[in-house]
């Protein structure tokens, strides 16, 4: 009789522990809120209207940055959602990609369906050799 008060007791933990690690992932989307740095290559190559937020300092971005890139600073991304259209792909980048996560989670919250975090951010883009602007 122990043994099965035992059993169903881990079998009740077990249960308990996946849909507490089920409820705490609903509704996370860091795996499809990302898009590489080649796809954003790619779809910059092939003229896509797609809507690069640059998150970085204007320091950095000076230093260089993607081509048509638009500079918000990560500290003035919410009181600039006015310049961030809701009716296009937007990607967010930073310099590796702490920022911009930050930034694409929030403006996931802020009602954006549609927004992206570049991992590897510029220095990954320009590993790659892809080309930036000063």
């Amino acid at each position: 009789m122990n043994i099965s008060k035992a059993v169903g007791s881990v079998t009740f933990i077990v249960i308990i522990a996946v849909i507490f690690i089920a409820v705490s992932h609903r509704g996370s989307r860091s795996g499809s809120n990302t898009i590489s740095v080649d796809e954003v290559k790619n779809r910059l190559d092939n003229k896509d209207d797609i809507f690069i937020l640059d998150v970085r300092s204007q320091g950095e971005y000076s230093e260089g940055h993607i081509k048509g890139a638009t500079l918000i600073p990560m500290n003035q991304v919410k009181k600039n959602l006015d310049k961030i259209p809701k009716d296009k792909d937007v990607v967010v980048l930073c310099a590796v990609g702490g920022r911009s996560s930050a930034a694409t989670k929030f403006l996931v919250k802020a009602g954006y369906t549609n927004v992206y975090n570049m991992p590897g951010g510029m220095v990954k883009w320009q590993k790659k050799g892809y080309p930036v602007e000063k």
